[in-house]
């Protein structure tokens, strides 16, 4: 709904032109102090361009390698903490989960403990601190292989300590050796993207009609796009798209009629996403539109390990959960009779007693021949993000036809490279760039570590390229809400339509049968909670952003709370409780630890008995809500964070975008209008005084 133009929902004001010209001016002094503090590389093969860029992500590679702009996270790599964490809860399921408490801290060890920054999924060693045992399990945040545990480890206390960050070491691996470079299976996309080779000429798209009976459910950006995605003339297409454009539902009918195409048979595509969560969803939607003969023959496979909880939040037919468990592979043990299984754990023996003979090795080239061909069987191969995973297909022979990055902004542009240079040079990529942001160094910034492929496609080739393709149409479950289209804008600072009138949408249909007369603030679907109108003491104590803590001293990241948004907060949602709203329906995610306890302090006092309910409504993060909708979606900004750059514009353009698309009947937004005067909101009528009703 939140669109600008046409063309590309991304559009800025001239004033922030400035902005971009002193960053690419940036951006080129650091490029420019690459070339010449490194050594140039010793192949004639690889065009200068991509070897600066090759530099670059070396050097930015090192630099989160090593942690050298934080000596004291330094200090601690291979360290035991020193830390007493109790093992307060214990699961296994597919996966194994483990809840350590840390109530048993001092303020000195939480410090410390807040540099490790658990929240990125920090690869980790787990110790059981209790005598003669000397186990160490690796694991990322609270997820782990507990093959090793012995019994219940519930009540066991545990310490820990940063493991060496192996995924590091094999992207600069990757780059390491360029005469191999150039042998890379996508390096041809990589000459097209920096522009050392000349585009092939791409004829004209396929006919939508012809492949698609139901091409009249979308509009002309994502016919558009859909077309030139099924063009295999174009190396590259790039599909960008605010939360809600629907990028997913485009990328699953794109599936579908790739799954019925006879090209490339016997090599499958790589389908590739940071999340499992988003896979699933994609696999779901996928599975809604094929049909059941192509069904039966399971024409993909998941090279990941069933995710119960995933599964749980993407996966709505029960018919899809089980032909996605039967697809999912961790190892390939399922394949096998129990002969041959013995066989395998004879030969791991020897491997392991270094007994590695001619024979062995031959053994275990013909296993992995046939998991090889077991893959190939199948037409796409869903996994996410690994370095061993694409070492292990590589290795095996396993051959792509294509592969398709979904979420690609979740993927810097060193990895993104590192996807498509181990499958294919034909390249498919889904996101929106401006939706996620990795936390880095201030030294990795000056490099542009964090910029994605999808940005440096967009900033090189130009909205209106042959490469890059914007979607406009924006969806909601609201239809009423999907109906205003391209009627409200940012730039032209255009409002709703008179004809089109909010107050004939309500959430009435969801509140209980008995409930009448319901107050306007639970029945508007668009609600602006100004805090600036406010005015007095009562402002100037409650709305100032209260300084919390600084949880990594690496990324300068600083965390602030403000209890007046707070208060406004769980008051409207003890409103919607109150008035019959199922706590399922509602989502609320919050940026930070802190902006959940300050919520939960709130609600304990004023609402103790709805504060079960608040604790199932604030406990979701905003990356579990990717393919859900709820009944109301509440954005609040409890540290009154406001876009001072453009990047931050984009990321609050984009969050709008993902909560509109989440809601069903009223989507909330909570801020100080003062800080978006450079992004003119659609005019929504101001529900402050509802607040006064007790």
């Amino acid at each position: 709904m939140f669109n600008v133009c046409k063309t590309n929902y991304r559009n800025f004001p001239s004033s922030l032109t400035k902005l971009r010209f002193l960053h690419y001016s940036r951006y080129l002094k650091n490029i420019n102090e690459l070339k010449e503090n490194n050594i140039q590389s010793t192949s004639n093969l690889i065009p200068n361009e991509i070897e600066q860029n090759l530099q670059r992500w070396e050097e930015g590679i090192k630099l989160g390698f090593d942690f050298s702009e934080n000596p004291n996270v330094n200090q601690l790599q291979d360290l035991w903490m020193g830390l007493s964490l109790e093992c307060v809860d214990f699961k296994q399921h597919s996966s194994a989960f483990i809840t350590l408490s840390t109530r048993n801290l001092s303020k000195s060890q939480l410090s410390s403990l807040r540099l490790l920054n658990l929240s990125v999924a920090r690869t980790l060693d787990l110790k059981i601190l209790e005598p003669n045992n000397d186990t160490i399990i690796e694991f990322k945040t609270n997820i782990f292989d507990a093959s090793n545990l012995r019994g219940n480890i519930k009540g066991k206390y545990f310490d820990i300590r940063l493991s060496q960050n192996y995924s590091l070491k094999k992207a600069i691996n990757l780059f390491g050796n360029r005469e191999e470079f150039t042998k890379y299976k996508g390096y041809d996309a990589m000459l097209y993207a920096f522009k050392c080779k000349k585009m092939p000429n791409f004829g004209d798209d396929p006919d939508i009609e012809t492949l698609m009976p139901l091409y009249k459910n979308y509009d002309s950006s994502q016919l558009t796009a859909l077309s030139a995605l099924l063009n295999k003339k174009r190396p590259i297409v790039a599909v960008h798209g605010a939360a809600g454009t629907g990028k997913t539902l485009l990328l699953a009918q794109y599936l579908d009629i790739l799954s019925k195409s006879d090209e490339s048979k016997d090599m499958p595509i790589a389908v590739i996403s940071r999340s499992i969560s988003s896979l699933y969803r994609l696999i779901d939607l996928y599975c809604s539109i094929a049909s059941k003969e192509i069904l039966k023959e399971i024409p993909f496979i998941c090279l990941k390990e069933f995710d119960v909880a995933s599964s749980y939040f993407s996966i709505k037919n029960q018919n899809v959960l089980q032909l996605v468990k039967m697809a999912s592979f961790q190892s390939f043990r399922r394949i096998y009779d129990e002969a041959t299984l013995k066989i395998l754990e004879e030969l791991r023996n020897q491997k392991r007693n270094q007994k590695n003979s001619s024979l062995t090795q031959h053994m275990i080239g013909l296993i992995d021949e046939e998991i090889s061909k077991f893959i190939k069987k199948r037409r796409f191969v869903f996994l996410t993000f690994s370095f061993s995973r694409l070492q292990f297909l590589e290795q095996i022979g396993v051959k792509f036809s294509g592969v398709i990055v979904d979420n690609a902004e979740r993927l810097n542009e060193q990895e993104n490279w590192h996807v498509i240079l181990k499958t294919s040079p034909f390249v498919r990529l889904f996101g929106d760039y401006c939706q996620y942001s990795q936390k880095i160094s201030n030294e990795q910034s000056k490099l542009d570590y964090n910029k994605t492929l999808l940005q440096r496609l967009d900033e090189d080739f130009g909205a209106d390229s042959n490469v890059n393709f914007h979607l406009n149409r924006q969806y909601t479950s609201n239809p009423a809400i999907r109906a205003w289209g391209d009627s409200v804008f940012y730039k032209e600072r255009k409002t709703i339509p008179a004809t089109k009138s909010v107050e004939n949408m309500n959430l009435n249909e969801i509140l209980k049968p008995n409930i009448k007369n319901t107050i306007k603030l639970v029945t508007e679907p668009l609600v602006l909670v100004d805090i600036s109108r406010l005015e007095g003491e009562w402002k100037e104590s409650m709305f100032e952003p209260e300084k919390v803590a600084s949880l990594n001293t690496q990324y300068n990241y600083e965390v602030y709370r403000n209890w007046g948004m707070a208060l406004i907060t769980a008051q409207h949602i003890n409103l919607l409780i109150e008035n019959g709203i199922d706590p399922k329906e509602i989502a609320c995610p919050l940026s930070s630890f802190y902006h959940h306890l300050i919520l939960e302090e709130v609600f304990g006092i004023l609402w103790p008995h709805n504060l079960y309910k608040f604790k199932r409504i604030c406990g979701r993060i905003r990356g579990m809500l990717t393919g859900l909708h709820f009944s109301v979606y509440i954005r609040a900004f409890l540290d009154n964070e406001f876009a001072s750059t453009e990047n931050d514009y984009l990321k609050l353009l984009t969050n709008w975008n993902f909560g509109l698309s989440k809601a069903k009947y009223q989507f909330m937004l909570i801020c100080d209008s003062n800080n978006l005067k450079n992004n003119c909101i659609p005019k929504m009528k101001e529900m402050l005084e509802c607040f006064s009703i007790n």
